[in-house]
């Protein structure tokens, strides 16, 4: 950005050209480095141990004199990691394993050494002291007595009278400018007006200057950049028993805004959300009631591409049955926790009554088949219907980090307006997608009016909700 001002007479102005001083100098050779008068203390590895309750030492940690102990009559074994597994099933309400109890192993240094990490660094020689991992004395980063520092490096000292800058020693209180002017940065100036800030040959009403940039800077408002989301179809496949869907959107995650005259964005761009799949309805009536119920099952693969980066792409696979748990949601993003764990034991119950339906089926026709309900029940009880597929449990580690944003983006899937009656089913299968991200909230630097100085830009909440992306309504005869 730069600041353009009809105050700019009364801000800033320019100073004529600087002359060259008058020196009364001489040089004094070149600069040598400080005094090293350190070195590194020495080490030992720390010896590990155990003991009090818990005496036995295995792989750096410490365990119990008895490992695994018994539970109601039930032995356990312990796998050698972490954990205490069952030998048998014996006795019903104990568990399969258990965490085996332990604590870190106690490090130990010898005699002069102290723990350091995972170190045992020893002490220092008298007349040194310790200095981090090293040991150094007071003459360390000094120069030697006849020499002095200047820009890092120690140089003979000046003769009386004299003062150095490097190479080169100037004379005390000689005016090496005429006319009322002084030295600047090797060159005569004459001084800026009272209240005004010298900057190279630039003075400032520095007061001003930050009093106009600050009421500029409190004005400045971010808005989402438009368009802020674009939504298109892609190719998919739907056969006899189910139905296939697919939807792109691209969201730009940007915001805009203007300072000073000038219009700046700031985001890390665009976002593509793409969600492909099929679903199908299974039917099946209880062998010991006749009641009616219905499965639906939805597989899709959810492919983001963050900003430009590789696109990343994940497995989702739901069942939805009336009268059980009919939605899910999931956030992916930079830093994503473990995804939930569907049940087996309900996509092996689907199995078998797609099995047995699959077995009674005619030529003509395709009856719901009559199913235990104690299979019925696993699939109305299951507490996550959907489970996630990554095929890389570091698939996200490689979405490049900017600063100026937090992004997310969530997936929900739920099973809608469920409808079984006289012998017909249906349900909507609806997906839905959002994503938020936080935009600025960072410093940026401001260049204007002669010099340089910095703004905060404020920070813009993005948020974006795609309700039902994809709504697929189905229906069977049963």
């Amino acid at each position: 950005m730069s600041v353009t001002s009809s105050m700019a007479e009364d801000l800033v102005y320019q100073l004529p050209t600087g002359t060259m001083p008058s020196y009364d100098s001489y040089g004094r050779g070149g600069g040598i480095a400080k005094v090293n008068d350190s070195y590194s203390r020495s080490t030992e590895t720390p010896t590990g141990g155990c003991s009090g309750d818990y005496p036995k030492h295995i792989n750096a940690r410490c365990y119990r004199q008895d490992i695994c102990s018994k539970r109601k009559k039930d032995s356990y074994s312990f796998d050698g990691t972490s954990r205490c597994n069952r030998n048998k099933a014996v006795s019903q309400g104990t568990p399969s394993s258990y965490v085996t109890p332990s604590k870190g192993e106690s490090l130990s240094c010898p005699s002069g050494y102290g723990l350091n990490g995972l170190l045992c660094y020893g002490g220092c020689k008298p007349g040194y002291s310790i200095n981090g991992l090293s040991c150094s004395n007071d003459r360390n980063g000094q120069c030697k007595s006849n020499r002095e520092v200047s820009g890092g490096l120690c140089y003979v000292k000046c003769r009386e009278g004299y003062h150095g800058d490097g190479v080169t020693c100037y004379a005390n209180n000689k005016n090496l400018c005429t006319g009322g002017k002084v030295l600047r940065d090797g060159l005569c100036y004459k001084e800026c007006r009272s209240g005004y800030d010298r900057f190279g040959a630039t003075c400032t009403n520095t007061a001003a200057l930050n009093q106009y940039t600050k009421d500029a800077a409190a004005g400045f408002s971010l808005v989402a950049a438009e368009p802020s989301v674009k939504i298109s179809k892609c190719a998919s496949t739907s056969s006899a028993t189910s139905i296939g869907y697919c939807e792109q959107a691209t969201l730009n995650v940007q915001a805009c805004g203007s300072m000073f005259g000038n219009s700046s964005c700031f985001g890390p761009g665009n976002l593509v959300l793409k969600v492909a799949g099929s679903t199908g309805l299974t039917t099946y009536l209880s062998a010991e009631s006749g009641e009616a119920s219905a499965t639906v099952e939805a597989n899709q693969t959810l492919t983001i591409g963050f900003f430009g980066a590789k696109p990343i792409t994940v497995g989702v696979q739901c069942q939805f049955t009336k009268g059980g748990a009919t939605s899910f949601s999931h956030t992916f993003g930079a830093s994503m926790g473990t995804p939930p764990i569907p049940s087996l034991a309900a996509s092996d119950a689907l199995k078998k009554i797609k099995s047995q339906k699959s077995s009674s089926s005619s030529a003509k026709a395709s009856p719901a088949p009559k199913v235990d309900s104690k299979l019925m029940q696993i699939l109305k009880s299951v507490p996550v219907p959907c489970g996630i597929i990554m095929p890389n449990p570091k698939l996200f580690s490689g979405v490049p980090s900017i600063s100026l944003y937090d992004v997310g983006t969530t997936l929900t899937l739920s099973a809608e307006n469920w409808n079984i009656d006289r012998g017909f089913a249906s349900v909507e299968i609806v997906i839905s997608a959002g994503v938020v991200a936080t935009v600025g909230g960072d410093t940026v630097e401001v260049t204007g009016l002669g010099r340089t100085f910095k703004t905060k830009v404020p920070g813009f909440g993005f948020q974006k909700d795609l309700t039902k992306l994809i709504s697929k309504p189905m229906g069977i005869s049963y």
